[in-house]
């Protein structure tokens, strides 16, 4: 994943070596920060609280390229905002497994 980002950085913005590195590095951050967030959020079925952080994680998953992570931050952001608990979950999940192996390709 680590590569499609770096690449799309670099055609869409002009990009490349160690800028886009460098902004690859802050994206994964804060996913990684508004991963946990989303994941208290969720668990205390706070809709409206999940609604903005999934709507912050798709909005910076788009800016990167990074097309999975924004179509589940968006199911997870109209589910909060639909008050769908099951949906909500499985999204929350799924966006939990993608930041996780963002983080990894940090490593």
């Amino acid at each position: 994943m680590k590569q499609k980002i770096l690449e799309y950085l670099n055609s869409a913005f002009g990009l490349d070596g160690s800028d886009a590195e460098e902004l690859f590095v802050s994206y994964v951050q804060s996913i990684n920060e508004n991963v946990e967030k989303l994941g208290r959020e969720a668990a205390a079925k706070d809709f409206a609280a999940v609604a903005k952080t999934a709507h912050s994680i798709k909005g910076c998953a788009l800016n990167c390229g990074h097309t999975e992570m924004a179509e589940a931050a968006k199911a997870a952001e109209f589910a909060a905002k639909a008050q769908e608990s099951g949906p909500l979950d499985e999204n929350a999940a799924k966006i939990s497994a993608i930041g996780k192996s963002l983080v990894e390709e940090l490593k």
